[in-house]
Order: C-alpha cells, then sequence, then structure tokens
C-alpha cells in the first residue's frame, strides 16, 4: 500500500449486513434493520491483497460497525501485537474509530 501513499496499511476492515429469511425467535427485534428486513452484522477484515484475514459473523443486524469491533478478538490481539507491528494500521470507514489504541 505504500504506493499508494498508505505506508503502514496492512489492510482493511469494515462491516456489512447478511440477510436472513425471517425474523429469528429470540429478541428478533434487534435483527430488524432501517432497510426493513432483518439480518446479522458481520465484520470482514481483508489484507493489502484482498484476501480475508479476518471474518466474524452473528450480531444483531441493528448493532454498530463500532460495537462489533469493540467486542472483536482482533482489537485485542492488537492490544498485544499478535497482528499487528508498531506503525501498522487498518483503513476503515467513519463507523471505525480514527484511533484505535
Amino acid at each position: 500500500m505504500e504506493a499508494e501513499g498508505f505506508s503502514g496499511c496492512v489492510g482493511f476492515i469494515d462491516g456489512t449486513t447478511i440477510s436472513l429469511s425471517q425474523k429469528p425467535a429470540v429478541d428478533g427485534e434487534c435483527f430488524f434493520v432501517r432497510n426493513h428486513r432483518y439480518s446479522v452484522n458481520t465484520q470482514v477484515v481483508c489484507d493489502d491483497r484482498r484476501r480475508i484475514i479476518s471474518f466474524c459473523s452473528g450480531w444483531p443486524g441493528s448493532c454498530a460497525d463500532s460495537t462489533v469491533y469493540q467486542e472483536v478478538r482482533l482489537l485485542n490481539d492488537r492490544e498485544k501485537h499478535l497482528l499487528f507491528s508498531p506503525g501498522e494500521y487498518l483503513l476503515a470507514d467513519s463507523a471505525y474509530p480514527a484511533d484505535f489504541k
């Protein structure tokens, strides 16, 4: 990513929803999202070569990307430097905190 001006960038992170065919039996209203469907929220991380390196799914569709991020092991691993070296980072949209510290 250095050639594109993103020195230290090792990949990308984003959330997306996956539609469900019906309302879940437990806490169904939590899975209802703004585009009037039931879904689960999924977080995907890919490296700079577009390979998926982390995929976590199962949060209610109404759950914000930033909430999913806070609960996923990726954050804990980053704090322990298991996935990142000093100066490395992921690009993300505005749903994610600007500083992962």
